[in-house]
């Protein structure tokens, strides 16, 4: 099986679950992109405060070291 089919069946598995879910394959797909781009959101604000704690570490530590 190569990825195209692959791939296609995913999406059509996707549309069914949508469709048992929401009773709509449409919402369902609507859905199922708002919890990706959630997902996405989650991870660079998590990432961004890890950034930010290393910074104030480093800071801290540089400051202590004067």
């Amino acid at each position: 099986m190569n990825s195209v089919t692959k791939r296609r069946k995913e999406q059509i598995s996707l549309e069914v679950s949508g469709n048992n879910l929401f009773g709509d394959a449409q919402i369902g797909e609507f859905f199922r992109a708002f919890v990706s781009y959630g997902v996405i959101a989650v991870a660079l604000v998590l990432h961004a405060w890890r950034k930010a704690v290393e910074a104030r570490i480093k800071r801290l530590e540089d400051k202590v070291l004067e």
